[in-house]
């Protein structure tokens, strides 16, 4: 093993880290939309 594994293991984690962020993302953006929806709902019930 060499140095060009060491870059290999790099890449890997770097993609798996852009991929965790864009699906932090997309957890957030979703969970800002729910929470949205519910006040819209709760303020049409009462």
């Amino acid at each position: 093993g060499g140095p060009s594994e060491f870059e290999d293991v790099r890449e890997l984690i770097e993609d798996r880290l852009r991929s965790i962020r864009s699906a932090e993302g997309l957890i957030e953006e979703l969970r800002s939309r729910t929470y949205i929806e519910i006040r819209l709902l709760s303020n049409d019930s009462s």
